[in-house]
């Protein structure tokens, strides 16, 4: 939440009502790109470093990936379609590996 993510730290809100739903709207796209990190990550596993940590992040893995949809022209069919691959039971078709493996 802090430097390497949303920048949260940046804001001067010192409305406390504002603040909460900052907070709130965070913690959403926290658990959206954690749940892309997991996704991407069932499909193009991140390499484990020589003492069994990983290369970077879920978060880190999840939130490239976020970035990578949302700067292409068509980014609002690519997310719907992830959207809807999350919401339900199976999100691995082959489509959906397809678009994690090309980004």
């Amino acid at each position: 939440m802090k430097t390497q993510g949303f920048n949260m730290k940046n804001t001067h809100i010192k409305d406390l009502e504002r603040l909460a739903k900052l907070l709130a709207v965070l913690t959403i796209g926290f658990v959206f790109t954690v749940k892309f990190g997991v996704i991407k990550n069932l499909v193009k596993p991140i390499k484990i470093k020589n003492h069994n940590r990983r290369l970077f992040s879920i978060f880190s893995y999840g939130l490239t990936f976020l970035r990578k949809i949302l700067m292409q022209s068509k980014f609002i069919e690519i997310f719907d379609f992830f959207l809807r691959s999350i919401m339900s039971n199976n999100p691995l078709n082959s489509k959906l590996e397809q678009l994690c493996i090309r980004y």
